[in-house]
């Protein structure tokens, strides 16, 4: 976009310019100046200092200066000039940092694109703004909604960034620098135009309030679309610090956070009161500033967190540069810090409805001026009228003035008091909100009548809540709303709490009557899933479901269904990103917000997870629970190859009681299934190895697992290290043939059917599999198929095993009371003639309903009296599990 462009989408107004009879000009404000030439002051000062880094990469202020300068021209021989607004798709990085100098360099401004937005917003904005060009990375260009604009990534800016006749001219201070969209009252986002004549006061008056000098170890915490971002990287930049870049996950509140400040030395951090309140408490030894920002600070987080470091409540709105005013907080207890004072430059004034100040003591409205307001709303000049007035004051001195709706008052010590808002606008987890761009949103489905989208809720429980009226009854689902809105908002504009409502009450003036509704439905039981959803399967299906359900329960502290949806059961942005966190350090696997925003439920996760895990992660161990205190029971698959059996055993078993599977390869993967007990054996106490190299092991196993479980033991023996418990299931070696015949009737003989074509006895297994619980209910083709070659492969490896005496001690032995086949002779007699120290049990049930309520529970407590508390030293490595 050029400057003439964008000339005509602001207000006439707005090329008043500050001035103020009382004051000093704008062009005697410190600092201003553009912002690549300020930069340079501390390339020239120390170019070895390490300007930016991330885990992998940091580069030194000279090495930034010299890249930048690179995609600068690059750029620039793209048609980037002044007034261009240029798009930037790229995740929190190193590389982001450097192409927002870049562009700046250019003569152009940046407009960040959240990768991880639904790819309708992402459209949105690229209409909007109708940028021509795009800067993005190799991973996230391809998946950009098509647009006008031409997409390039880094590397091929690299790539054509040589030496040319063309040099970078410096650019102004009136230049536009960057563009931010903000939540829209009209339903519509919007994007405010910010100047370089901002960001140099900024750093003057934020780097010596913050402790920021040379070599300060700054986190880059907030996203790239939110304005924080340009007070984290520019003030740190121009002020010789480091700014510290960390991956999401490591950003995530509570354990995650508080391990990065301590890992990369953080100094200095800004963090909405919110995430501050969920970081644990404890000794941070270099973090010196904390600076809250975002949304109202209470007087418990001051009174804590100013105890041996500096304290800092910041205020101000996007339109004014980031910053306005500025609240040292005394260290110790103390009452809920105001919002300061203004910055020096900062012109602030609280006007009562009729635009006159009021007197001290008063509350009114907030407004501001001074050189750090933006020039307007790209494209919205009624907007832009609306917000950034002319005022004068009785002297008749006239002033660009922004209105913030910010009620506020002064106290008699001059520091300003935030009392709330005029308008709908509310702060959730430090993030401005507009509910009726939700509302917009939700009212353009075409089976809805009329929506309201109102806050509910305080501190870190505060949320939106919505509420739909549908256009006729029955025909309109939650599920299909929220599906909607997951196309079409961003994360953080989720409502916690969705439900359909016969009507909108008002009060006797008309308005919309908030505390009626909000009152209607909130003790309203959780709907009844359709008839149609009843019938979905709801406990997890395979290891990679049982691994987010999981990691879902200790979430939300209840057990979840499969198909439950993360919002629907009180999810939020800042749960997702724990989620993803947690998942990531259970699988290895780092999902994107965008894909928590696709199919927020166990089974999408899961299916998510099996498309980005690299087959050389692939591991035959599955923490099912791997909290408590007692020494781990690890379980060995039985014949259907899957260990999700063990699901109710281990609930029955209580928390305290950690239990992995040993599943086989092939269940949930294209991974050859192995046909011998012998190689089973190897590979699973390998696994074991892995994460617990040192005492000894329990070792457990229903039907077939019991067999492989015995010849681990047995093995395990032979080294000199026996497990601690062996306890087998319902196991046996003719028995388990026996078992077989029960589960998959077939008149075929034994030594035929498994000589027979797979293809041939697959309907067979299909028949009876599910009935039998060898597959899971609601299993695709493709599962069954899968579960079917592993099946097939124990089978054959149990045919061919040939079980030698066991000299490890005693085996417990936990057979069902009722018979699931004819029993030609006693299974027992086979144990009997490989070890003469059996502990034989009788548990309820028979070979299938023993492992499932109610008989699981006797199951459970014959195994706890067999696994009581152990004196054996035990070196357990969950992480790595």
């Amino acid at each position: 976009m050029s400057v003439v462009e964008i000339a005509t989408v602001i207000a006439p107004q707005n090329a008043l310019k500050w001035t103020d009879a009382g004051r000093a000009s704008s062009t005697t404000v410190p600092g201003i100046g553009w912002t690549p030439s300020l930069f340079r002051r501390q390339v020239a000062g120390n170019p070895s200092r390490i300007a930016v880094e991330s885990r992998s990469r940091s580069l030194s202020y000279a090495e930034l200066d010299q890249w930048t300068d690179r995609l600068a021209l690059a750029l620039s021989q793209s048609g980037v000039r002044p007034g261009v607004l240029v798009g930037l798709a790229l995740p929190r990085s190193v590389e982001a940092i450097a192409a927002m100098l870049a562009v700046m360099k250019a003569g152009g401004a940046f407009l960040p694109i959240d990768p991880d937005y639904p790819t309708a917003r992402q459209a949105f904005v690229l209409k909007d703004a109708d940028v021509p060009l795009v800067v993005s990375s190799a991973e996230i260009a391809p998946n950009l909604p098509v647009s006008g604009a031409s997409v390039v990534t880094l590397d091929d800016l690299e790539r054509v960034a040589e030496p040319s006749a063309l040099e970078l001219k410096p650019g102004r201070v009136d230049d536009l620098a960057y563009a931010i969209y903000t939540s829209g009252s009209t339903g519509r986002p919007k994007a405010a135009l910010l100047t370089h004549r901002g960001i140099g006061p900024l750093y003057e008056a934020q780097a010596p309030a913050f402790g920021i000098g040379e070599g300060t170890r700054v986190l880059q915490f907030a996203a790239l679309g939110f304005d924080a971002m340009i007070s984290e990287v520019f003030v740190t930049l121009l002020a010789g610090g480091t700014v510290c870049v960390a991956e999401a996950e490591d950003l995530v509140p509570g354990d995650a956070l508080a391990q990065t400040l301590r890992d990369r030395r953080i100094a200095v951090v800004t963090l909405p009161p919110t995430v501050l309140g969920l970081l644990p408490r404890g000794d941070y030894p270099d973090l010196r500033t904390l600076v809250v920002a975002g949304e109202a600070c209470p007087a418990s987080l001051a009174s804590e967190w100013s105890v041996g470091r500096r304290l800092i409540n910041a205020y101000g709105p996007t339109e004014a540069t980031v910053c306005a005013s500025l609240y040292p907080c005394p260290e110790g207890p103390q009452p809920a810090p105001p919002i300061g004072k203004p910055l020096a430059y900062v012109e602030a004034l609280i006007l009562d409805d009729s635009g006159r100040p009021v007197p001290d003591g008063e509350e009114g409205e907030l407004f501001l001026g001074g050189p750090s307001l933006a020039e307007g709303y790209l494209r919205r000049p009624e907007l832009t009228t609306e917000r950034f007035v002319v005022h004068r004051n009785e002297e008749g001195s006239a002033r660009r003035l922004y209105r913030t709706g910010d009620r506020v008052r002064q106290r008699h010590d001059g520091h300003f008091e935030f009392l709330g808002r005029l308008d709908e606008q509310v702060k959730i987890r430090g993030i401005r909100i507009e509910p009726s761009e939700v509302r917009d949103v939700l009212e353009r489905h075409p089976q809805v009548r009329a929506a309201a989208v109102l806050p509910e809720g305080q501190g870190a429980d505060r949320r939106l809540a919505a509420f739909i009226v549908p256009e006729s009854v029955g025909q309109l689902s939650l599920d299909d709303l929220r599906a909607h809105l997951r196309a079409n908002v961003p994360i953080h504009l989720m409502p916690g709490r969705m439900s359909l409502v016969n009507d909108l009450p008002r009060t006797d003036h008309g308005k919309l009557d908030h505390r009626a509704l909000l009152d209607s439905v909130r003790d309203r039981p959780r709907r009844a899933r359709p008839e149609e959803e009843r019938t979905l399967p709801s406990a997890p299906r395979d290891p990679r479901e049982l691994l987010v359900a999981r990691v879902w329960k200790d979430l939300f502290d209840r057990e979840v269904e499969i198909h439950d949806d993360f919002f629907e059961i009180g999810g939020d942005s800042l749960a997702a990103m724990d989620l993803l966190s947690r998942l990531h350090r259970e699988s290895g696997v780092a999902l994107s917000i965008a894909a928590m925003m696709q199919r927020p439920t166990v089974a999408g996760l899961a299916e998510a997870l099996s498309h980005r895990r690299s087959p050389d992660d692939w591991s035959p161990l599955v923490p099912i629970q791997d909290g408590g205190n007692r020494p781990p029971l690890y379980c060995i698959h039985p014949g259907g190859g899957n260990i999700l059996c063990y699901v109710d055993l281990v609930r029955a078993l209580g928390q305290d009681q950690p239990l992995f599977g040993l599943q086989a390869p092939g269940v949930d993967d294209d991974r050859t299934p192995m046909t011998s007990v012998e190689a089973m054996a190897d590979a699973y106490l390998e696994a074991i190895a892995a994460v617990q190299p040192r005492g000894s092991i329990r070792l457990c196993g229903w039907s077939f697992g019991g067999v492989v479980a015995y010849e681990m033991a047995r093995r395990l023996a032979e080294e000199g290290n026996p497990p601690e418990r062996l306890l087998l299931i319902d196991a046996g070696f003719l028995h388990s043939f026996a078992i077989l015949r029960a589960l998959i009737p077939s008149e075929t003989p034994l030594f035929q059917f498994l000589g027979a074509r797979r293809d041939g006895i697959f309907p067979e297994f299909r028949r009876h599999a599910e009935a039998s619980k060898i597959v899971p209910p609601g299993a695709s083709e493709r599962q069954i198929r899968r579960i079917f070659e592993v099946f097939m492969a124990n089978v054959e490896a149990l045919y061919s095993y040939r079980p030698e005496p066991y000299s490890g001690g005693r085996i417990s032995l936990l057979m069902a009371e009722d018979y699931l086949a004819n029993r030609r002779r006693d299974p027992l007699d086979e144990w009997r003639r490989l070890s003469d120290d059996l502990d034989i049990a009788t548990v309820p049930g028979n070979h299938l309903t023993m492992m499932r309520p109610p008989h699981v529970d006797a199951l459970a407590r014959a195994i706890a009296d067999r696994v009581g508390p152990s004196s054996i030293e035990i070196s357990f490595d969950r992480h790595s599990s």
